[in-house]
């Protein structure tokens, strides 16, 4: 009888520190049936999808998939790897809605009494998958602005070569002759061309610029008229400020520069007409802010948002979005600058650039920069005349 006390005491302690490790677990630990029934699940997994552990015995596994396809494909492969752990990144949703990816590994337990069921260990990778998208991003941008720094100052090279020579075959020509006007449109063009390489190389944010303190306030209610020109009749531009001064540091032209291509890219995103808001307000984020605004930390920020109601972006193309020439428009209708230069602009003064769309159903793009409290007297700038968007 000692013998069997004692063996039973062990078992005990053994399920005690087990079930211990189980309930301390940082990752969400789970067993189900094989029909999806919720068995078992620790609070780790509660806390990750915003439910009690009560509430999750009392739920199927597929409400917790953002597609219950996907755990339906899972389970047919599990049941062709049997007594096999295989791992898959899935996508599930939060009691709130929100959905988040998820590393899954799981593996078929068959029981003594003939009873099969799933267990799984369950990590957020959200924010992972998140930094590894931004990480990238930040990559390709920053391979594709020193190609088009390059590319900027070879062909100012070869432009300041073709208007150098334009000009002297008009110090040889008279207002009246025949090739007088040819040398003058040789000459427009390759201004043209100029214009297009200080484009690249403020989107390769090699361009040196005069930062000043602005109040976003001011410069947008000044801009209004030249914001309406672009837009158009047919579509009314609203703006709305902020109560109180929201003070930045970046440079006044190029500020202008970021609202024109933003209403040119929204009036052209409305072909029928429609309306474009222009909102600047102030914005804290928290310790989630790079899930959703690469490269910038917790804290108080300005926010220019420009927001149409057009067509929306296509899925296919929003990785694109501010790739240098990358236009959904005929090529006669931009260059597919417009949006590089922004997001040149947001990086070049500390901020960064964000959109949300939905198709037929409008775009807003964000301009985030780093907002300044009592830094002196801030630049009350007009507004220039358009120029061209992108």
């Amino acid at each position: 009888m000692d013998a069997l006390r004692l063996a039973v005491d062990a078992l005990r302690k053994s399920e005690a520190r087990y079930r211990s490790l189980i309930q301390g677990a940082a990752y969400g630990i789970y067993r189900t049936t094989v029909e999806g029934r919720i068995l078992d699940a620790n609070p780790a997994l509660a806390t990750m999808l915003g439910y009690t552990v009560d509430e999750l015995l009392s739920m199927e596994m597929a409400t917790l998939y953002q597609s219950p396809d996907e755990r339906a494909a899972l389970v047919e492969r599990y049941q062709h790897a049997h007594h096999q752990t295989l791992t898959a990144d899935v996508t599930w949703q939060k009691k709130d809605g929100t959905p988040i990816i998820v590393h899954l590994s799981a593996r078929v337990v068959d029981f003594e009494d003939g009873v099969s069921c799933f267990e799984g260990v369950a990590e957020d990778i959200t924010e992972k998958r998140a930094l590894e998208a931004q990480l990238r991003q930040a990559q390709k941008m920053e391979a594709v602005g020193r190609l088009a720094r390059g590319v900027a100052h070879d062909f100012n090279n070869v432009l300041a070569a073709i208007i150098g020579c334009s000009d002297l075959i008009a110090l040889r020509l008279k207002p009246t002759d025949l090739w007088f006007e040819e040398t003058q449109e040789i000459r427009k063009a390759a201004e043209r061309g100029a214009a297009l390489t200080r484009q690249l190389l403020t989107f390769s944010r090699k361009q040196m610029l005069d930062a000043q303190l602005v109040d976003l306030n001011v410069l947008v209610a000044q801009c209004h008229s030249m914001m309406q020109r672009l837009a158009g009749d047919r579509v009314p531009v609203r703006t709305i400020t902020a109560e109180t001064p929201t003070v930045v540091r970046i440079e006044p032209g190029q500020l202008e520069q970021v609202l024109m291509n933003l209403v040119v890219n929204a009036r052209d995103a409305m072909p029928n007409g429609g309306t474009i808001d222009v909102r600047v307000e102030r914005v804290t984020f928290g310790e989630r802010t790079v899930l959703r605004y690469p490269d910038l930390t917790d804290g108080t920020f300005a926010r220019i948002a420009v927001t149409d109601t057009g067509v929306g972006i296509p899925i296919d193309m929003q990785p694109h979005v501010f790739e240098p020439f990358f236009t959904t428009k005929d090529p006669a209708k931009g260059t597919g600058l417009g949006l590089s230069i922004v997001y040149g602009i947001a990086k070049e003064a500390g901020g960064t650039v964000s959109f949300s769309t939905a198709p037929n159903a409008g775009t807003t793009f964000e301009v985030l920069l780093p907002l300044l409290e009592n830094r002196g007297q801030a630049l009350e700038a007009g507004c220039s005349e358009p120029g061209a968007g992108g």
